[in-house]
């Protein structure tokens, strides 16, 4: 694959979201609250546990960096009690903290849970789906906590990967039997571990897919697929119902959006809105199963929308309607568009947030010295490390923009953040950058730039409009990208 796909592929992958409220324009989605509820004793044993969080993954993405899922969070109460409300859309398993782990729901439930700090091994589930959680938990706890595929890493060869992961899918599903006839589970939860089993799978086959194009890259060479991993991507549409839905089925998907239409990735010189139309045409044209079409093309959807962009959303109502029409799927993807467009037109609302995280740190200080040294123009900040082989590959595309804007209102800011100052100094030189550059190799500095835009990985850019507001950042606006130049285009041109 050409290096310009895999660049934009894994950029995709690693993108970090926010989500939030209904989409205006269009019928208000109105999904039956869930409502988990409890009361927890002994918290003594653990004091530092103030709060409930439940995260929920769907067609919204993440809120945070740190975790999975959109995120809902509760006080516990001094009597130990707490309740929360939240959106779901789909038979499905949601993340739970403190001590849980996840919980598996209904949209409309309401669940009650016992949590004793004393003795966390032991949860009382009571109200809805109480039997099916209570099944759930001990199967979750007994039967897939160990990391059967730890081993995956090391077989080099291909095809003995493949057989290997098959066997370790045959290994977890010997479990589930035995765990079906101990326990005679509810329906759903037999049918939550098939899924899960099969889905798990899948995304080990999709990480060793990623990995060899990823080293094919840094040795500068070509990686064809073999017809060993093709066939078993072929089988993975099968794997879906509209019933249920694993929180790891909404990576699967992601990754399966990609691998379908990873030709589109290259093609680098045609608007982004043209590159979205072309893969939607891909998944809806190539794809039988009814269901996995609907949740590619709302992966397309997605994909814009994980950008910070509402354009194709909002320009294609008709394409949305027309190819999406399950609820699970429209609804939470019309009230991410909503979130979007709102922050969008709101661009104060993304700066602040950073800025109360960056608080009155070091790297608060470093930023706002540089925001100020380039006050009233467009700045383009690349945040890199002289360590980070991936960050030095996409230099050239930087420099390229660099050149492309030169007289333009815009400052491109390259800020490396460490290790070594003279090995920063000899990168610049030999590849003749242009732009601003800085150096810093403060650690205090370094950690809360990282906490503060919430980076978890570099290369890592971020883009500050003419008023001086940082409107967006993260992995997504790479070097040269389509959704990067769109973005900088309206920024220089619409003040």
């Amino acid at each position: 694959m050409k290096k310009t796909f895999l660049l934009s592929a894994l950029a995709f992958l690693s993108v970090v979201l926010v989500c939030g409220c209904q989409r205006s324009g269009r019928p208000d989605p109105d999904p039956v609250k869930t409502i988990v509820t409890g009361k927890i004793i002994n918290r003594d044993v653990y004091p530092d546990h103030k709060t409930v969080t439940i995260k929920v993954q769907d067609f919204r993405g993440t809120q945070s960096s740190r975790g999975q899922g959109i995120q809902y969070v509760d006080t516990i109460r001094d009597d130990g009690t707490f309740r929360i409300e939240f959106d779901l859309f789909i038979t499905q398993d949601i993340a739970f903290d403190p001590k849980v782990g996840s919980l598996i729901a209904r949209p409309g439930d309401s669940i009650y849970i016992d949590i004793d700090f004393r003795n966390i091994g032991t949860m009382n589930f009571s109200g809805d789906f109480a039997k099916a959680n209570e099944d759930y938990r001990r199967y979750v706890r007994s039967y897939y906590a160990l990391d059967y595929y730890r081993n995956a890493g090391n077989i080099n060869d291909d095809l003995s990967f493949l057989l290997f992961c098959d066997s370790v899918r045959e290994v977890m599903y010997a479990k589930r039997e035995e765990y079906i006839k101990e326990r005679d589970p509810e329906g759903v939860v037999i049918n939550w571990a098939g899924q899960f089993i099969d889905i798990q799978h899948s995304l080990v086959i999709f990480n060793r897919v990623f990995r060899n194009l990823q080293m094919s890259r840094s040795q500068g060479e070509e990686w064809i697929m073999p017809q060993e991993y093709e066939a078993a991507i072929h089988n993975m549409a099968h794997l879906f119902n509209d019933s249920l839905m694993t929180s790891n089925a909404y990576t699967l998907i992601r990754y399966l959006l990609t691998k379908q239409t990873w030709n589109h990735y290259n093609d680098m010189d045609s608007p982004l809105e043209e590159i979205l139309h072309h893969m939607v045409n891909d998944v809806t044209g190539n794809n039988s199963n009814e269901l996995f079409r609907e949740l590619l093309t709302g992966a397309v959807f997605y994909q814009d929308l994980a950008n910070n962009n509402a354009g194709f959303f909002e320009n294609n109502p008709e394409l949305f309607t027309k190819y999406i029409t399950r609820p699970f799927i429209s609804e939470p993807l019309a009230m991410y568009y909503a979130h979007v467009k709102y922050h969008n037109e709101n661009p104060e609302i993304r700066h602040y947030k950073i800025m109360d995280r960056l608080g009155d740190s070091p790297g608060r200080l470093l930023l706002d010295s540089l925001l100020e040294a380039h006050k009233g123009k467009v700045v383009y900040i690349d945040f890199w490390a002289t360590w980070c082989g991936p960050c030095i590959e996409a230099m050239p595309g930087a420099n390229k923009m660099v050149q492309q804007y030169a007289g333009e209102n815009i400052e491109f800011v390259f800020l490396c953040m460490g290790v070594d100052e003279n090995q920063w100094e000899e990168i610049i030189r030999s590849l003749d950058m242009g732009g601003v550059h800085h150096y810093t190799g403060n650690r205090e500095e370094i950690n809360s730039l990282m906490s503060g835009f919430q980076i978890m990985g570099i290369p890592y850019y971020a883009l500050v409009n003419q008023a001086g507001y940082l409107i967006d950042s993260g992995n997504h606006l790479s070097p040269g990208s389509p959704v990067t130049l769109g973005k900088i285009n309206d920024l220089v041109n619409n003040p």
